[in-house]
């Protein structure tokens, strides 16, 4: 819990950073439903919870009731009010008996040493303390153990006892004894029963009403009200008007889990009664003297001219030990003596003298059962045992619990270059980041993630060896460029890019398309030469201009080149044209 508290200060303490009213850290208010707001002497806003609330699952979140069902509570606490409260509270037992919480059921029995009914009384004496077993036959002895269950009622006998006794680990009498069809004679030595067995627990198949258990009285089965109920068990108990005083109005007390007024039968005769704070005061009217818990009688004049002046009202005093009186309006009134708590009527007394009278959770200091982790530092987590306070810094903090704890870091920056802060810690950021195989480096507090040499793959998933075909994956190429595995001219494994069909350029930087694929695709004046639309008349050759011999002539025909010698000449039209010397 002081650990949700720590945590509370943390977030309290940012939110207030990032938005004070003026200088009160509380404002606006940071903390959840059901919390109070109080400033630390280092400016920090503290959210606590109300008195009788606890965290949800932390103050900034909000606090709640501990519990809102039995499942909330351990299995030695039923849910009651809110709150969980012990199964074995005083008085469920009988005189002497131990009981023990099991299952959210309370188990009595008599301790070594006594014998008798655990819910009534146990009386010392010699005794062989056993589980008591019984066959479906009458015998004299007993020499099975029927009893099965998930409860354990331990009976003692004593060596009086006229039957005998066979020891049985853990088990829970299964029959209602002293019921109908079934006896238990001590002076026969007999046990007896009509059934031919006995069953398992009599409270596991025994439904009691809501907000009512079942326990083992006598051998039986009998349902009882949880603690603050009232009601036919049997039928479902109702929650009782009070449990303790504070639970009704100020003028009246909790009695018998009744609000009532305590007047009537607190004072003496004739005296006057009031109820303060759940407190009855007594005291004699105006006009008599006497003891006010005891009769009060006309006074005589000079008692009364005493009174007047409010010299006897607190003579003798109408107050117990350890308080104090005081004349208010003609009345006597009192009060508990500072460090002292309890009816002043009655009596005041201290809280605490030694850590002893306090809950386990709590340690008497000042005279009063106070919560002992006051005593760890700023930020730290408390854990009290035995009335100490065990101080410690929560995970990833730093220093003296009983002092201050602090975080490591809050920022990339408060760790060291090749540290990133994670969870207020200064940590490796490279552990877990990259994936199988990969290898990582840390620049500037963040993990750079990479594949090693001969592995390929994503370095944040995984790396594997690289293989041939890795080389055109990704395509290095340009745009509209495909690629295939190759080799350069001293063997080594390469990838080689190339243009795909009908687009030119240079494949390392980007292709583009072309204006043809084939002829079609062109004039019928025209060739498609290089996805280019060219004159097939026009040559590629340097030293050439025409695809016709020398004095050729060249027509574009059906996006072919159609050479012939001119008028006058004759010859190779694809070799030379010469004139014609014909007589």
């Amino acid at each position: 819990m002081v650990g949700m508290l720590a945590l509370s200060l943390l977030i309290a303490q940012a939110a207030a950073m990032g938005g004070f009213s003026g200088n009160d850290p509380c404002s606006p208010y940071p903390c959840g439903p059901n919390t109070d707001c109080m400033v630390s002497p280092l400016g920090v806003a503290v959210c606590r919870c109300k008195s009788g609330f606890f965290p949800k699952p932390d103050t900034i979140t909000g606090c709640g009731p501990q519990c809102d069902d039995d499942d909330d509570c351990s299995n030695s606490q039923n849910c009651a009010r809110g709150r969980c409260v012990n199964i074995c509270e005083e008085g469920i037992c009988g005189i002497n008996a131990v009981c023990e919480p099991r299952n959210r059921r309370a188990i009595c029995r008599c301790p070594s040493g006594y014998s008798g009914d655990p819910f009534t009384r146990c009386t010392a004496g010699h005794t062989d303390q056993r589980i008591l077993t019984g066959s479906s036959s009458t015998h004299s002895s007993f020499n099975s153990n029927p009893f099965t269950g998930n409860r354990q009622t331990i009976v003692t006998g004593s060596d009086s006892f006229g039957g005998s006794f066979s020891s049985a680990p853990s088990s829970s009498f299964g029959s209602s004894f002293g019921s109908s069809g079934s006896s238990f004679s001590p002076a026969g030595s007999s046990f007896a029963s009509s059934s031919s067995s006995f069953g398992d627990d009599p409270c596991a198949n025994f439904n009691c009403g809501s907000n009512a258990n079942c326990l083992l009285r006598s051998f039986r089965a009998v349902c009882a009200c949880r603690a603050g109920y009232e009601g036919d068990p049997y039928t479902g108990c109702r929650r009782s008007e009070c449990v303790e005083n504070n639970e009704c109005p100020t003028d009246k007390v909790c009695h018998n889990n009744r609000c009532i007024n305590p007047c009537s039968t607190s004072c003496g005769v004739d005296s006057e009664c009031t109820v303060r704070n759940h407190v009855t005061v007594c005291q004699c009217p105006k006009g008599f003297t006497g003891d006010p818990f005891v009769s009060c009688s006309p006074a005589s004049s000079s008692s009364l001219a005493s009174r007047q002046t409010g010299g006897d009202y607190c003579t003798p005093t109408p107050c117990g030990a350890n308080s104090k009186c005081r004349v208010e309006n003609n009345r006597a009134v009192c009060s508990c003596l500072d460090g002292f708590m309890g009816n002043p009527i009655e009596g005041c007394r201290r809280e605490c003298e030694t850590d002893s009278q306090c809950d386990a959770n709590r340690a008497c200091l000042g005279f009063r059962c106070t919560d002992p982790c006051g005593s760890c530092g700023t930020y730290a987590d408390c854990n009290v045992r035995n009335h100490r306070a065990i101080c410690s810094c929560p995970a990833n903090f730093l220093g003296d619990p009983y002092s201050r704890c602090y975080p490591e870091c809050t920022q990339h920056e408060e760790c060291r270059p090749s540290q990133a802060c994670f969870n207020l810690k200064c940590v490796d950021p490279c552990q877990g980041a990259c994936g199988d195989r990969a290898e990582c480096r840390v620049e500037n507090h963040k993990a750079i993630c990479s594949c090693p040499k001969g592995y390929t793959g994503h370095p944040f998933t995984a790396c594997r060896p690289f293989d041939k075909s890795d080389l055109c994956n990704p395509n290095p190429c340009g745009t509209d460029a495909d690629c295939k595995p190759g080799t350069d001219r001293q063997g080594n494994d390469r990838p080689v890019c190339f243009c795909r069909v009908g687009y030119l350029g240079d494949p390392l930087v980007g292709c583009r398309r072309g204006q043809c694929i084939d002829h079609a695709d062109c004039s019928g004046t025209q060739a498609c030469y290089g996805y280019q639309c060219v004159d097939p008349c026009t040559s590629t050759s340097s030293s050439r201009s025409s695809v016709c011999g020398i004095g050729a002539r060249c027509d574009a025909r059906n996006h072919g080149a159609v050479c012939s010698c001119p008028i006058g000449q004759d010859g190779d039209p694809l070799v030379e044209c010469r004139a014609s010397f014909r007589g």
